[in-house]
């Protein structure tokens, strides 16, 4: 049996009964320089959850025992520069990556990052867990194993665990 949840920054007392989110907030790693609730929105900020959705993972993983996932359904866009991430870096690793390239736990947070950083995408998957990237900054984690007690692990990070399907299975 798989559990199903949706991980993300979004605090569910902001949706309406049809579930969409009602607060103005950020979408995207886009959007860092822009006024949200009367403040610029900045990238060390971003990278506060960018870091809790790395950690997200990496909690899952050990809870499933999972090393590595294979990364399929790959897509590509043109690699950018960050403060902590240069160009080459970015483009020599993405150019790395093909549809089903194995991505082993020592190197899934800069797989997460890139792909959150909307320069790569897929689904990482293992026969005992999936992790999908959906748009607005929603991931999905599939797990053998319920992630009960980590959510509230997650909650301490600033996220938000709901038992639901990923809308990319």
């Amino acid at each position: 049996m798989m559990h199903n949840y949706r991980v993300t920054k979004y605090n569910p007392c902001y949706r309406d009964e049809k579930g969409s989110f009602l607060k103005d907030e950020w979408i995207s790693v886009g959007d860092i320089g822009r006024l949200y609730n009367g403040e610029i929105f900045k990238f060390s900020e971003y990278l506060q959850y960018e870091n809790a959705y790395i950690s997200a993972v990496r909690l899952a993983m050990k809870a499933n025992n999972v090393g590595s996932f294979q990364i399929v359904k790959v897509g590509k866009n043109d690699p950018i520069g960050f403060p902590d991430i240069s160009i080459l870096t970015v483009a020599e690793y993405i150019d790395l990556i093909k549809d089903k390239h194995i991505i082993n736990y020592s190197n899934v947070d800069f797989c997460i990052r890139l792909i959150l950083r909307e320069m790569l995408w897929g689904i990482l998957e293992s026969p005992d867990m999936f992790v999908h990237f959906g748009y607005d900054y929603y991931m999905y984690i599939g797990s053998r194993v319920d992630l009960t007690f980590e959510s509230t692990l997650l909650s301490e990070l600033g996220l938000f665990v709901e038992e639901m399907p990923s809308s990319y299975i």
